[in-house]
């Protein structure tokens, strides 16, 4: 079994192997494959309590000075966190994607895989889950009960910022939106990349690369495609090189809200069995 990293791990679970959220993520069927298929010791599993990750997840979305915000999440925070130097945009992105995210992780047929330096330091996540069809709602209340501190992160979330009604009313928007776009597109067996990020100092350096043709790898080897949404021309130009092709374009705007912008270029992907053309 792959090396996890234990060092903030709050997990109280059962250490049994079985289709339950109750047992240890990293010891569901489809991490062991993704391990398998990485056959890289700098590319592990990762605790969905982990520190470092959530970090990461939130540096990567949140954009910085440097590096671009991912749109889609840039959006629902709305013009009064607009500033990329705002230390709390930051914390609420890495709490908002992070819970999304854990639930994913969670699943009995999810997880979060990581690339690693030779030095131990975590450059970037990927997290998916394998599926037989888009995520059911009904999974939603058992995530939460074993993970508790989600509820009071997401409660932050939607209440604590000052503009907490205009960004719930895009947050919701944004969950009815992929929602529909799953379901369009992500029917049958097929696995979900949820959430990519990487370290922005480590953008462009091979670990978005080992991470999703590690995933690919194992979609390969069952025959089934893989999907993902993401939002811009170009993040769909990066998953386009792994033999993802963009099935629907779609735009973000609240109902009722004219006076509220709308975002036009949030992508639906999906890779085929197979790897489509993938470079």
């Amino acid at each position: 079994m792959a090396a996890v990293e234990t060092t903030d791990y709050k997990w109280q679970g059962s250490t049994t192997d079985c289709q339950c959220c109750c047992c240890c993520p990293w010891k569901t069927k489809y991490g062991a494959e993704l391990v398998a298929e990485a056959n890289n010791p700098n590319v592990r599993l990762v605790s969905p309590f982990s520190a470092p990750a959530s970090e990461i997840i939130g540096r990567a979305f949140a954009g910085t000075p440097t590096q671009d915000a991912e749109q889609s999440i840039h959006w629902m925070m709305g013009e009064k966190y607009d500033d990329l130097n705002n230390p709390q945009r930051q914390s609420l992105i890495q709490m908002f994607i992070t819970c999304g995210g854990r639930l994913t992780a969670l699943s009995s047929t999810g997880a979060m895989l990581g690339d690693y330096n030779e030095q131990g330091e975590l450059r970037a996540v990927l997290i998916s889950r394998r599926l037989n069809g888009p995520p059911s709602d009904t999974c939603l209340t058992c995530y939460l009960c074993c993970t508790g501190s989600l509820v009071c992160e997401m409660m932050c979330c939607s209440c604590c910022a000052p503009d907490a009604d205009n960004m719930s009313k895009r947050s919701e928007a944004v969950e009815k939106t992929f929602k529909k776009l799953h379901g369009t597109h992500g029917k049958g067996d097929h696995i979900y990349v949820n959430v990519v990020a990487v370290s922005p100092e480590h953008q462009g350096k091979g670990s978005c690369s080992r991470l999703v043709k590690t995933v690919s790898g194992v979609a390969d080897k069952s025959s089934i495609p893989c999907y993902l949404e993401c939002a811009g021309a170009r993040n769909a130009k990066i998953y386009e090189r792994f033999g993802y092709e963009v099935k629907e374009t779609c735009k973000l705007e609240v109902p009722n809200k004219p006076d509220l912008p709308s975002y036009d270029e949030l992508q639906a992907m999906v890779r085929p069995a197979g790897g489509g053309n993938a470079n």
